[in-house]
């Protein structure tokens, strides 16, 4: 059970940009207590092994009237979407993520996080002579694979452009 006045479980420092309540303490987050959302800090993301720059590539839109306060610095942050998920971005500090859209990020993130896992597994496989010899091999079915592929969609094209000429 979790209480506003446990030490442990909130954050007295950092408050929800929404309500203002105290955020819980989660596994690398801060979470209000009230729904209203999460603050990422930076740091989390480092600790995941994930690019803090997480944003920086995506094109800032504007999610509100008035942009959410930093929880850190207090300046305005930058509203930007990642995968189709809408999140407001401090540059130095962190992210908020709406209530809402926590689910689709987590989802997101985790695809990211295990995504990196198989690039390490190859690294790892990478560093001994049978291991380059598997990636090799495996290499060499995915060009065979796409030139079929090139191959059939060449043929398509023929086949529509006849069709075409027919009607």
């Amino acid at each position: 059970m979790t209480d506003g006045n446990d030490p442990y479980r909130t954050s007295r420092g950092i408050a929800c940009p929404r309500c203002q309540e105290p955020l819980v303490v989660g596994a690398g987050s801060f979470v209000c207590g009230n729904d209203c959302g999460e603050w990422l800090p930076l740091e989390a993301l480092t600790g995941l092994k994930l690019d803090t720059k997480l944003g920086k590539d995506h094109p800032t839109v504007p999610l509100r009237a008035e942009p959410t306060p930093c929880l850190t610095c207090k300046r305005g942050m930058e509203g930007r979407w990642w995968a189709g998920v809408p999140f407001e971005r401090c540059v130095s500090h962190g992210f908020w993520i709406d209530a809402r859209y926590r689910a689709p990020f987590h989802k997101q993130v985790t695809a990211m996080l295990e995504e990196e896992r198989e690039i390490q597994k190859l690294a790892d496989r990478l560093a001994y002579p049978e291991g380059r010899r598997e990636i090799a091999v495996r290499l060499r079915a995915v060009e065979r694979r796409v030139e079929l592929l090139e191959q059939l969609d060449a043929a398509l094209a023929g086949r529509i452009e006849r069709l075409e000429r027919l009607r």
